[in-house]
């Protein structure tokens, strides 16, 4: 190593070292907390303006260009921006669209900058999902939407922890917690107009939302995953009527939600102009919502289970989209999670809901792929890496997630040829289970795959790293651990195949 390289790394590391400095943070803040405390006396005492009397052109021309480097003096950083800033605590100050904040704002703000907490998921910040959902629910309440409009996220454990229930035959009548789930479930049902409404119209709300408390954005999937809960359900449900209502409200949205080319996106309808791409600074570049298979296929599995099969033209069309979609090794992309392996499980059990023949050649060459891609150890896997390299397709280090999905793959079609290699899988997850569930420390849940388009694109492109400007490592992507796949996957999968391998040992 060259002498040059030594002291830029020394002088790196003593750049990180001060950037995390304890003292230098107290000192900084100390300095900061003075700053502000003379903009509030003179902002109260009337001895600065409302508002900096500055054009925009003489305050670009004023402020620092990027290029010049980090400001290593915060005080006069601070200074810098007070002068030219608004002063929202002058009595004179009218109000325009903002609120003035109280003087204790700053310091909570700056909690809240130092533990950088996102309420995306319980892990990151648990206090502040806590404090969130108190304030939404008494909000909520204000608002006159009740306490239904309280929660935490659906897909991501009621549903999911349900239907994994089911597979394993709890008894439901028996079986208080369930109980619980289904009623709060049902509470759940959006039933207030939302976004979606722009373009879909006459229809009555019905769906349910992935988030908490997000009346304006229910989804397809998360509804299609709760239409496949009640249904089951429905036989033993206390109130039939109430049931069947839900259900059919459900539906009712879905089918108007169904796009022009028949499969189902997340959120919206027909939202696949690539232009809007190109607004600048929209969240990862992810501004459109194209239909998916994966999202689809649940759609199917779900209608499948109240009745409606392959001569229903709503399901003929969502079929014909899913074999449009299929890869020609006959594996199907993954949207929302992770990757191939996970959109080809959701596509088989959709097909076997609908009355869908798994016999027939393209539903065969799927199971294949799912075969042909079970890991020495009886398990399945697949990289991330896989959105941005086609030879990483179902490859990787086994999972309990995508080894549930691809044993239930593998059942629904029902096949006695497939009975060795789901009898590995079970024995893969049976012993890899420990207190009762599996570690996971792999992401199998996707967000964006950093496309820009919401959508699978074709890597065989010149150059895809560089035109996608990402390589395997996923720098444009949103990537998602879910913290109760590696829960309820393997417990739906192991559920039906105990149902699976008995029938099969029995001749049926």
């Amino acid at each position: 190593m060259s002498t040059t390289s030594a002291n830029e790394l020394d002088r790196r590391s003593e750049s990180l070292c001060q950037a995390f400095d304890p003292e230098r943070f107290a000192k900084e803040a100390a300095s900061v907390t003075d700053l502000l405390r003379e903009y509030l006396h003179a902002a109260g005492a009337r001895e600065r303006p409302v508002w900096p009397a500055v054009s925009p052109d003489d305050l670009l021309e004023a402020w620092p260009d990027p290029e010049s480097g980090p400001r290593s003096d915060v005080a006069s950083l601070v200074s810098e921006i007070l002068a030219a800033s608004t002063s929202q605590h002058h009595p004179g100050f009218v109000g325009q669209q903002l609120s003035t904040p109280p003087s204790q704002a700053g310091p909570v703000a700056m909690v809240s900058a130092m533990l950088n907490n996102s309420s995306a998921i319980f892990e990151g910040a648990p206090v502040a999902i806590a404090m969130e959902h108190r304030i939404v629910t008494w909000m909520a309440g204000k608002a006159g939407y009740g306490t239904a409009a309280g929660g935490v996220l659906t897909s991501g454990g009621t549903l999911g922890a349900l239907t994994a229930m089911l597979d394993c035959e709890q008894d439901y009548p028996q079986s208080r917690p369930m109980q619980r789930a289904v009623e709060w479930v049902l509470q759940q049902q959006v039933k207030a107009p939302g976004d979606w409404q722009v373009k879909v119209k006459g229809v009555k709300p019905g769906g349910w939302a992935f988030e908490r408390a997000n009346l304006a954005y229910p989804d397809i999937d998360d509804t299609a995953v709760a239409l496949i809960v009640l249904a089951r359900l429905l036989p033993v449900y206390k109130d039939p009527a109430r049931l069947q209502e839900a259900l059919q409200l459900a539906k009712d949205w879905i089918i108007a939600m169904q796009c022009r080319s028949g499969g189902w996106a997340a959120f919206d309808k027909n939202n696949d102009k690539a232009i809007l791409t190109k607004i600048p600074f929209c969240d990862f570049g992810e501004a459109l919502d194209p239909p998916s298979v994966d999202v689809t296929a649940h759609v199917l599995e779900a209608f499948g289970l109240l009745g409606m099969k392959l001569t229903n033209p709503v399901v003929r069309r969502a079929v014909d989209f899913i074999r449009a979609e299929q890869e020609p090794d006959g594996s199907w992309f993954g949207r929302w999670g992770v990757n191939y392996i996970y959109g080809t499980a959701a596509v088989l059990p959709a097909l076997e809901a609908v009355g869908q023949d798994m016999t027939d050649g393209y539903v065969a060459q799927a199971a294949d792929w799912i075969l042909v891609h079970q890991n020495a150890d009886g398990g399945w896997g697949e990289t991330c890496g896989s959105y941005m390299d086609d030879a990483l397709r179902g490859k990787g280090p086994s999972t309990a997630s995508q080894t549930g999905w691809a044993l239930m793959a593998l059942i629904a079609v029902g096949a006695d040829d497939y009975r060795s290699s789901i009898q590995q899988g079970v024995d893969y997850l049976v012993a890899r289970q420990k207190m009762g569930t599996w570690q996971e420390p792999q992401y199998t849940g996707t967000g964006f795959p950093g496309y820009g388009v919401g959508a699978r694109v074709n890597l065989s492109v010149p150059d895809p790293a560089e035109n996608f400007q990402q390589g395997t490592e996923l720098s444009r992507a949103f990537m998602i651990n879910y913290n109760l796949y590696r829960h309820y996957f393997p417990l739906m999968a192991l559920g039906r195949a105990r149902r699976f391998l008995a029938l099969q040992g029995d001749g049926g």
